[in-house]
């Protein structure tokens, strides 16, 4: 007679009971995982990505990467995949950081500082960011894109999406409103890429023209950056 027969019958269902439970969780777990992570559309060509980045492609191939956490914009061009123009951070005093777009950037080469609080880049197709401040030493306020029928405007502080529409009356509108500050522009030709400002408007309508080169890529030295911008406040430009 087998007197470990009992003790066994316990073991097993306890193994048994063990396998089972660890399933169920294995199963709960499978499937409650998250699913793949998608990129949003907002409205029209905005959209925003896993990272909460928000991305928006203009009608004439350029694109702009919005990351309110960071405080930085980046746009891009698929004409000249070596171009980037980078608008990032702002003062620092102590333990605070005061957020505004201060910084401008040729692909990674910082080439100078906005002049004035408000800071406008036009595309060659005629789309238009433009990031406002109400001063240099304060914090940004909203950022806005208009590109024909389209505009998107962000609340920097809050951020988030304040203003998203395809009505083109009300672009004209909100962008006719709006001073574009400092403006510039960029061009993509055979040669390469040229970066420069091309007026001041510091109230709506009052548009002060002057052309200034900020800086250049070259498409047969593509890692150089040309800066022709000597900002007096910065020691390498």
């Amino acid at each position: 007679m087998n007197h470990n027969t009992p003790g066994r019958a316990v073991k097993l269902f306890r193994a048994a009971s063990l396998l089972l439970i660890s399933a169920m969780v294995f199963s709960c777990k499978k499937d409650n995982s998250p699913g793949p992570c998608e990129t949003v559309t907002v409205m029209g060509k905005l959209t925003r990505r896993c990272d909460s980045v928000y991305e928006f492609r203009t009608s004439g191939g350029g694109s702009i990467e919005i990351d309110m956490y960071k405080g930085q914009v980046i746009v891009r061009h698929a004409d000249y995949s070596a171009l980037s123009i980078e608008f990032w951070g702002g003062l620092i005093n102590g333990n605070t950081k005061t957020n505004n777009f201060l910084h401008e950037n040729l692909r990674g080469k910082h080439v100078k500082d906005k002049l004035l609080p408000t800071r406008t880049l036009i595309f060659p197709d005629g789309a238009k960011i433009t990031m406002v401040a109400t001063s240099m030493d304060t914090e940004a306020q909203t950022i806005s894109i208009y590109d024909g029928n389209e505009s998107h405007q962000f609340d920097f502080a809050a951020k988030t999406v304040k203003h998203s529409s395809l009505d083109g009356a009300k672009a004209r509108q909100l962008d006719a409103a709006e001073a574009d500050g400092e403006t510039a522009s960029f061009s993509i030709d055979s040669d390469g890429v040229e970066f420069y400002n091309i007026y001041h408007e510091v109230t709506p309508g009052n548009k002060i023209d002057g052309r200034v080169m900020i800086g250049s890529l070259d498409r047969t030295r593509e890692t150089q950056v040309n800066d022709y911008f000597d900002d007096p406040r910065l020691s390498h430009t």
